[in-house]
């Protein structure tokens, strides 16, 4: 999960439409993206190597949520993962930062 913070304004993102393809997506939001202070909340190799390879500075944290929710418990596996998603950001919000980590980019 990606938490972010806006640093500075940008007239360069559009709004997706429909009819663009996923490359001319990409290719406007990034520029939006690295405006952003991005925290990984995850200790993923995997997803580091993603943000890394587009380019993207970010923080990485290990959150302290243990993914332990019962899959049972969601009405389908997007409604688990978003649950995970969701509390790891809000673990990694609860603590404060580390001082290394205190506007630091670890990921690039």
């Amino acid at each position: 999960l990606l938490l972010a913070a806006p640093q500075r304004s940008s007239d360069s993102y559009r709004e997706p439409t429909e009819s663009r393809s996923m490359a001319a997506l990409i290719a406007d939001v990034l520029p939006r993206l690295r405006e952003l202070d991005i925290v990984l909340a995850s200790t993923s190799p995997r997803r580091a190597e993603i943000l890394r390879a587009m380019g993207l500075p970010f923080t990485q944290r290990a959150p302290p949520f243990e993914e332990a929710l019962e899959h049972r418990r969601f009405a389908s596996p997007a409604h688990y993962v978003a649950a995970n998603a969701w509390g790891k950001a809000l673990s990694i919000l609860a603590e404060p930062a580390e001082p290394a980590e205190h506007g630091e980019k670890t990921g690039r």
